[in-house]
């Protein structure tokens, strides 16, 4: 049985973010295989939400148009069958769910976590820069809001639709 998937390999570019030895794990490797070596990336850089910003500003805001997707993974993120479910919704922003602590932080149909998440050009072309950031309550003592949970608001704040598909396998857990 064929799955009918929304992105083509060749229109996405991927970026690894391998802080902080540039190790990319087999695992990792042999998945992004799937993709042209030219599109694919590595981010070192310390501090997610930095790396995160510096890829969409140097990589994600530069591409030539023939790229209609950008994927974000973390270089403790394994790839199996199941993360192939990651490329079958039609939303501006897909969230591939994979193990973390706190199950419960899964919860919201909304809710993603950017350990491996893809979003569309029009993403990358509408929302202005910085898309991640810790919100920190006013006195700064607290984070109420994680870069993830940012960069999902603002974007559903501009018309963009999220979804979440499929499973990826965690080092961590």
């Amino acid at each position: 049985m064929e799955i009918e998937l929304a992105v083509k390999f060749e229109e996405c570019v991927v970026v690894a973010f391998t802080w902080p030895d540039h190790a990319v794990p087999w695992e990792l490797a042999d998945w992004l295989r799937l993709f042209p070596r030219e599109q694919c990336f590595q981010q070192c850089v310390y501090g997610v939400v930095a790396a995160r910003n510096l890829a969409v500003r140097e990589i994600c805001k530069k591409a030539p148009p023939s790229i209609k997707h950008f994927i974000f993974v973390d270089r403790d993120m394994r790839p199996e069958a199941r993360t192939m479910g990651f490329f079958e919704p039609e939303a501006d922003i897909v969230g591939c769910m994979y193990p973390v602590p706190d199950m419960a932080a899964w919860v919201r149909p909304d809710d993603l976590h950017l350990g491996l998440v893809r979003f569309s050009r029009k993403v990358a072309d509408a929302l202005p820069l910085p898309w991640f950031l810790f919100d920190h309550s006013a006195d700064g003592c607290l984070v109420e809001k994680c870069e993830c949970r940012h960069f999902i608001d603002l974007a559903k704040a501009n018309g963009f639709t999220v979804a979440r598909a499929g499973w990826c396998g965690h080092s961590k857990y």
